[in-house]
C-alpha cells in the first residue's frame, strides 16, 4: 500500500471580520497509522471499517506494509534514536518484521 494524499476541495470561509480555511483532503495510508492519525483532534475525519472490506484486499495492504525506520529502546513513548539502515540490528528487526508478518498472513487464510 502505497502512502497518498489528494486535494479534494481549498476553501475560504468569511469568519468574524477574517477568513477560515476549509481544507478537504483524501489520504491513504496503512492501517497502522490510523490509530495515530485519529489522537489529533484538531483534524475532522471519516474512515473506511475493516469488517466492510474483503479479507484478500486486507492481506494484501498488510503485506505491502513495513516500517521505514525501526526504534532503538529508550524512555518514554516517542523514539528518540532508530537504528542505522544496513545495520546489523536493523537487518534482524527487518528480518523479524516480515517472518512475523507472513506468519499472521498464512495463519489468517
Amino acid at each position: 500500500m502505497k502512502y497518498s494524499a489528494k486535494v479534494i476541495l481549498d476553501s475560504l470561509i468569511p469568519y468574524k471580520n477574517s477568513y477560515v480555511r476549509v481544507t478537504t483532503v483524501e489520504v491513504t495510508f496503512p492501517r497502522i497509522v490510523l490509530a495515530e492519525q485519529n489522537t489529533h483532534r484538531n483534524q475532522s475525519r471519516n474512515t473506511s471499517s475493516s469488517r466492510a472490506i474483503p479479507s484478500k484486499r486486507l492481506r494484501r495492504d498488510f503485506c505491502s506494509f513495513e516500517p521505514h525506520r525501526f526504534p532503538k529502546n529508550g524512555k518514554g513513548m516517542q523514539p528518540s534514536k532508530f537504528f542505522r539502515r544496513g545495520s546489523f540490528y536493523d537487518i534482524v528487526a527487518r528480518f523479524l518484521w516480515r517472518t512475523a508478518k507472513y506468519v499472521m498472513f498464512f495463519i489468517s487464510w
